[in-house]
């Protein structure tokens, strides 16, 4: 009896470390729990592989790169819940953080109306992004531009806009039509 009894111990303790599987078959599992919305399915996914960090170092490529393709493919909205998920799950992602917070910003610059949650996240994203970044994306100046523009705080949408016309060079040229919102309303208002 204490035999089998040391067996299932054994048994038990070697599933808790075992992976739950390769970490891109994990990580497909975690992209469609999150697709159909399900959170509470794609964070027990989640829990399977937190505690192990090279394991969970090896997931999150999954996951962001699933993010990048349905971006490139113009489905920003599509890549946000992905991004949230990395935000959420890799407190030390700037990269995941920078996304997410691009991905809201072309998901604001195409609403008439600001989302105030959309407008509250980025400011979250924007506060933890400021002074972690060497050199920051010129894109970043844009985007406090345009919530400062949400807060009613012209005054500073101002002073973020200068600071974008400053380093901007042009690139990524995507970004112009964005510009010339920005640009139109702060000279209209």
């Amino acid at each position: 009896m204490r035999a089998l009894v040391s067996f299932l111990l054994c048994c038990v303790a070697f599933s808790c470390t075992t992976p739950p599987g390769p970490p891109a078959e994990v990580g497909s599992q975690i992209i469609a729990a999150i697709e159909a919305q399900d959170g509470d399915e794609a964070t027990r996914l989640y829990r399977r592989i937190r505690g192990k960090e090279s394991y969970r170092q090896r997931i999150y490529p999954v996951l962001f790169d699933a993010a990048k393709v349905r971006y490139e493919k113009g489905e920003s909205a599509g890549a946000i819940p992905l991004l949230r998920f990395l935000v959420a799950n890799y407190e030390d992602a700037a990269a995941a953080r920078q996304a997410l917070l691009y991905a809201l910003f072309i998901e604001r610059a195409g609403q008439a109306k600001p989302d105030a949650e959309i407008v509250k996240e980025m400011d979250r994203l924007l506060g933890e992004l400021d002074g972690h970044l060497e050199a920051p994306p010129v894109w970043i100046s844009l985007a406090k531009a345009q919530t400062a523009i949400d807060r009613g705080e012209l005054d500073t949408a101002r002073e973020s806009f200068a600071a974008f016309k400053k380093d901007w060079d042009g690139e990524p040229d995507s970004l112009a039509i964005y510009v010339e919102d920005v640009e139109r309303y702060l000279h209209s208002h």
